[in-house]
């Protein structure tokens, strides 16, 4: 079985920085908050467009990137975030052509002081929606066994006191997971937890 062999033939990435002004304290170097916009544009061949053991197909494909990171490092706010749209040009068979998001975002946020915190965290790549068809981990191949996947997840969390002794925590997990191309993957699900943690006196 041909498999595919991908060959780099140039690759351009421009890089633009802006950064939200800083404390002093910090001088500059770890900035509590930032922007940071990217673009890169790469081109690739492979002589087996389709993971096909039988007729391979060639195919030049173009990727433009624009993108963007941003990261909070202080205050009751903290978390970062990492998202780049991709457009894949297919040069012998437009008919592939495709848009696709990438992202990872992660926060943590103290709401109410001592008391109260949010967490979340999102997720979208390209994965594969079967074990059973064709395995691939290459975002630029053509394979109906690949899906945009997103997973979303958001837990609050309580926190107190009681008595001066006892510390408790309760905290609730809503979890989602949804594919663009398939409905086979989707699920919801909701969790949640007390906790309570002291020391008995002497």
């Amino acid at each position: 079985m041909l498999c595919a062999r991908f060959l780099a033939l140039g690759a351009a990435t421009v890089a633009f920085v802006w950064a939200a002004p800083t404390s002093a304290q910090d001088g500059g170097v770890n900035r509590a908050f930032a922007i940071t916009p990217a673009f890169s544009v790469t081109q690739t061949y492979t002589d087996n467009r389709d993971l096909r053991s039988v007729d391979p197909q060639w195919e030049l494909i173009t990727q433009i990137s624009p993108g963007v990171h941003i990261h909070s490092r202080s205050g009751r706010v903290q978390g970062s975030l990492d998202y780049a749209l991709n457009a894949i040009v297919y040069s012998h068979d437009s008919s592939h052509n495709q848009l696709q998001n990438s992202l990872r975002a992660t926060m943590a946020a103290e709401v109410v002081e001592r008391m109260a915190f949010l967490n979340a965290s999102a997720n979208v790549s390209q994965q594969n929606i079967s074990a059973f068809a064709v395995q691939s981990n290459d975002p630029l191949s053509v394979n109906s066994n690949r899906s945009e996947v997103r997973n979303f997840t958001v837990t609050p969390v309580l926190r107190g006191r009681v008595a001066g002794e006892v510390d408790l925590e309760a905290r609730l997990t809503y979890a989602k997971t949804s594919g663009a191309a398939s409905n086979s993957i989707d699920s919801t699900s909701n969790t949640g937890s007390v906790s309570a943690s002291g020391s008995a006196g002497a």
